[in-house]
């Protein structure tokens, strides 16, 4: 670890966390209050509408985000203005397209999963969608050049609106409508928007003029990072989506307690994510790739450093851990947190997998992994729960994981020469580290 450099990190790395710990964070007081408050029908609807509402930020990311990240220049100029500006249209025309769509098939959602009022709530997003394109447009800008200061606060300001009313109604007895939550969103996202704007408006470029061969070079790129992205959100949701068409939004209510603990495990691994993307790509543009292998090695080395000892408290206690953050309602969903206390595990590899390709200008071979790897794995999810209902639904999303790790380790040690084995012989120094670090007072 003394190899790493660790002092250049600490700053935005706090910062990410702080990010992630917020948004994560605010999220799972949201679900504490909602998961009492609300009818397990009313719950369930919440979380599809969520789900999706995630799987829609998620998208822009892999279309947007990830081929402006990885092409664009840190230094001011003319290049930098172009790969900017091809990337806000990028933006304006997803979110044009998303909001339309919402308009036109939220009715055919609302039945498909027969999830009343859901037509409602997507139609109101839909609004929401359309401020997300300079709100994340500042954000992307922030991150490319590892300021992540102001990413904490935009996100701090956008989720804590939620939160407020969600509090304040609860202590006021005022009724909460689900109707209600969605225009908080909706307000939380424009007071969010000034708070990225005013924090990356150092940031910002010119807009220029772009030809369309110059608009290709990032379609190019983000269509293979946007079909990862969808492929990657189906093999994480399509649990919950085939519970609520196979069974009813109930089930998908009380599946939700242990997804929602695996999310917040899951930090460090985000955090790391944002963090190693930029600093790939920035090796990658100066022909560095030894050094992009050598980070993929040490962050996954520290990501599961951190991440097995909250794996084993999450399978030790699960029913506790259930209890306290859902209620009595939903005890009997303890023993699925048991089953995604392992999944957690092959998180780290397969997220930084996905980093490592990006930023070395092959997001092709990402997306055929891991759309190979959710084809597999909704078939094995669809059998899964025709046969054990909710308990298979966490047993297929565990074996889709397993088999997808096992191909990406792999593809690593035929292409890049990574060693699995290495990570893992890393972890000791890590803690090694860690305790150095604590005793020596954080110097």
């Amino acid at each position: 670890m003394s190899q790493f450099n660790i002092n250049k990190w600490i700053k935005p790395g706090l910062y990410t966390t702080l990010d992630k710990f917020s948004v994560v964070g605010l999220g799972f007081v949201n679900f504490f209050i909602l998961s009492r408050v609300l009818t397990k029908n009313e719950f369930g609807v919440w979380v599809l509408f969520t789900g999706l509402v995630a799987v829609l930020e998620t998208l822009r990311e892999g279309f947007v985000k990830q081929p402006l990240i990885a092409l664009m220049p840190t230094e001011a100029g003319e290049e930098r203005n172009k790969v900017g500006t091809a990337a806000l249209i990028l933006n304006g025309g997803y979110s044009l397209l998303i909001s339309i769509l919402l308009f036109t098939g939220a009715a055919y959602l609302e039945v498909f999963w027969d999830a009343h009022p859901l037509a409602l709530l997507l139609k109101i997003y839909g609004i929401t969608n359309l401020i997300f394109v300079p709100f994340s447009h500042y954000e992307y800008l922030q991150q490319s050049v590892l300021d992540f200061k102001g990413i904490f606060i935009g996100h701090l300001v956008r989720s804590v609106v939620l939160t407020l009313f969600i509090i304040g109604s609860v202590s006021f007895d005022f009724a909460i409508t689900l109707p209600g939550l969605t225009y908080g969103v909706l307000i939380g996202s424009v007071l969010g928007l000034a708070a990225m704007v005013y924090y990356g408006w150092k940031y910002k470029h010119q807009i220029v003029r772009v030809t369309i061969s110059e608009l290709s070079s990032l379609i190019s790129f983000g269509r293979y990072s946007l079909g990862t992205n969808v492929a990657s959100l189906s093999i994480r949701n399509m649990d919950s989506w085939m519970l609520g068409k196979m069974l009813s939004t109930e089930a998908v209510a009380s599946y939700n307690p242990a997804i929602r603990v695996s999310n917040l495990v899951e930090i460090p691994t985000l955090t790391i994510a944002n963090l190693v993307f930029p600093k790939m790509a920035q090796f990658y543009r100066s022909n560095e790739q030894t050094q992009s292998t050598q980070l993929y090695e040490r962050s996954v080395s520290l990501l599961l450093a951190f991440m097995i000892p909250l794996s084993i408290i999450m399978f030790l206690f699960s029913d506790q851990i259930v209890y306290i953050i859902a209620g009595k309602n939903y005890i009997e969903s303890g023993y699925l947190l048991k089953i995604t206390a392992f999944y957690t595990l092959f998180i780290p590899f397969g997220r930084q997998f996905g980093i490592l390709l990006d930023a070395t200008r092959k997001p092709k071979i990402n997306f055929y992994v891991v759309l190979g790897t959710a084809i597999i794995g909704s078939i094995i999810t669809l059998v899964f729960i025709k046969n054990w209902g909710i308990t298979g639904a966490a047993y297929g999303t565990l074996l889709t994981y397993l088999v997808r790790f096992l191909f990406q380790q792999w593809w690593l040690y035929s292409y890049f020469g990574i060693n699995t084995l290495t990570v893992f012989r890393a972890i000791p120094n890590v803690y090694r580290w860690f305790f150095t670090f604590v005793k020596n007072g954080f110097k």
